[in-house]
């Protein structure tokens, strides 16, 4: 079962100055509508956050790295992002993974 909802913000004039609507499968009620939207707005933030460090922290990913004809920007850009992947999964699963970065 999914729910929905959708948050219009409107100036005095009637000008629309946001839109988004929200999926859920919590159940929507007067009392809780209001909480749903905001996670979502912070879920949206984060996640709009994350791309923006991605693009501009010198992760360089909306480039194509200066190199390739086709895909070779989405190849570095899968790679990078399964590292982060690989170092989170050692992080909480290797023990001996554990161990050297405490040591480090």
């Amino acid at each position: 079962m999914v729910n929905w909802c959708e948050l219009t913000v409107t100036t005095a004039d009637g000008q629309v100055t946001y839109h988004n609507s929200f999926a859920t499968n919590y159940p929507l009620s007067d009392e809780n509508v209001a909480e749903v939207v905001r996670a979502g707005l912070t879920r949206w933030k984060v996640e709009n956050e994350n791309n923006n460090t991605l693009k501009t922290k010198g992760y360089h990913l909306e480039h194509n790295f200066g190199h390739g004809k086709q895909h070779l920007s989405s190849l570095l850009a899968t790679l990078n992002i399964l590292s982060l992947l690989f170092h989170t999964l050692l992080e909480l699963l290797d023990n001996k993974y554990q161990l050297l970065r405490a040591h480090l």
